[in-house]
């Protein structure tokens, strides 16, 4: 499918939606936003999700790709702002689809399908659950799974901040074919909720100093997830009720979530009960260092949701001491910075980003099923320029989103969702803290 005929269609989709009242309350400018004065340069350069160079395999059960989002307006996304000549805020054009509507895409042209052009919307107008034809092509793979491999897994992927639609797309496409390259033999299905670009991400970061979760549901990013979560949650109970249908055995349900995405996860399982997830694997994560201690209370252990809503899920935390883009997460948004009127717009009791600094231990005080990968000594500067230069991952991908094309990442992570121990996944060694390891440089 054309680019022109994705344009018209995606038109078409959202014209056949009734406007959203939220529509006739713009959102107020942030201090230092466009049209109040300096515009500062994003602290987010480098979360953008590009398309990866690897071959996109396809698992033997299927040649098709999918996604779901509950962005109001994709049309008027596809095409990045520019930050030298700033167009007119997204921020009244992209925002959550209401009352947990979401579209349901698909793309028949290859498995792990990089080019969002090729994806479809499979009805006229969003919907809570998915439409027939959505839902029998992910009961097909998961049948054909099932018949060949005797079990079957599909792995729900969240992006971070700074991914437009196009971008979501990419970012699926990658880690799709990254863990396929790792003989990983289940689906991987991309949820996307209204991000903005880079430039306008870091200027509609939060709304107000830190809250968990936040008080809005539209405007900033962190407004967005939470006016996502109820969308969230409609993807998970479809994922739930495909464990009990005919002819898919053995189903694996898994989680993996990049960057502001872990964030995403933490304010949608909030509202999740009933729910059965395998494993959940949170990459680079931008979210406070202490969400998994114990006890959960006031500013401590806030992402228990993630790790509670099933204590038998096996919660992996990713992470790297040489993420410079999460380091700039901190530095900016810990106060002092003009945009939010040097407010505290991140945890002020645990400042540090889970994903660069692995979770703030207190031995017996951790989450008991919540385990640390410590990836500093294979995810450095110096390698990923080494794997760039010969082709293995995409020119433009940083470290921070290097966890989406590293093969030994790709490896760890088939591994953990295929099921196997924690420390039994080859590559890895045990580090100092309990549930704590080291992925081995090669």
């Amino acid at each position: 499918m054309s680019e022109t005929t994705l344009t018209s269609q995606a038109a078409d989709l959202e014209n056949s939606v009734d406007p959203d009242p939220r529509l006739s309350a713009p959102i107020a400018l942030q201090p230092g936003a466009p049209g109040s004065g300096a515009l500062p340069p994003s602290p987010w350069k480098g979360t953008r999700l590009v398309a990866s160079p690897a071959a996109l395999k396809a698992p033997a059960a299927t040649d098709y790709s999918f996604m779901i989002t509950n962005r109001y307006n994709i049309n008027n996304d596809n095409t990045p702002y520019n930050p030298f000549q700033p167009a007119t805020s997204p921020v009244n054009q992209v925002y959550p689809l209401a009352n947990g509507n979401l579209w349901w895409a698909l793309s028949q042209d290859q498995a792990n399908d990089p080019n969002a052009s090729d994806f479809q919307m499979q009805s006229p107008t969003p919907s809570t659950t998915p439409p027939n034809s959505f839902q029998q092509a992910i009961v097909t793979n998961l049948q054909a799974q099932s018949q060949q491999y005797g079990s079957s897994q599909l792995t729900l992927f969240i992006h971070g901040l700074g991914n437009l639609w196009v971008d979501a797309v990419a970012g699926t496409s990658a880690l799709g074919a990254n863990l396929a390259n790792s003989s990983y033999t289940g689906l991987v299905v991309g949820f996307d909720w209204p991000s903005y670009d880079e430039y306008w991400s870091g200027l509609y970061y939060s709304s107000d100093s830190y809250a968990f979760p936040p008080a809005g549901t539209q405007g900033t990013i962190r407004d967005n997830i939470n006016g996502s979560s109820q969308a969230f949650g409609n993807v998970l109970s479809f994922m739930q009720g495909l464990r009990s249908t005919n002819g898919i055995s053995n189903l694996t349900l898994n989680i993996v979530c990049h960057s502001e995405g872990n964030y995403m996860d933490m304010v949608g399982m909030l509202s999740v009960s009933g729910v059965q997830i395998d494993h959940v694997l949170m990459l680079a994560a931008d979210i406070n260092n202490g969400a998994f201690q114990i006890p959960a209370t006031g500013l401590v252990g806030q992402g228990s949701q993630i790790s509670q809503t099933d204590p038998s899920a096996v919660v992996t935390v990713y992470f790297s001491n040489n993420d410079d883009v999460l380091a700039s997460s901190q530095a900016a948004y810990q106060g002092n910075n003009p945009i939010y009127d040097d407010k505290n717009v991140h945890n002020p009791a645990y400042g540090g980003r889970m994903g660069q600094t692995g979770p703030a231990y207190n031995i017996g005080q951790q989450q008991p099923n919540v385990y640390s990968l410590d990836c500093s000594g294979v995810l450095t500067p110096q390698y990923i320029a080494q794997l760039e230069a010969n082709g293995v991952i995409p020119n433009g991908a940083t470290l921070h989103s290097s966890y989406l094309y590293v093969p030994q990442l790709g490896a760890d992570i088939a591994q953990a969702l295929d099921g196997v121990a924690p420390g039994s996944i080859t590559g890895r060694s045990q580090g100092a803290n309990p549930n704590a390891y080291y992925l081995n440089p090669t």
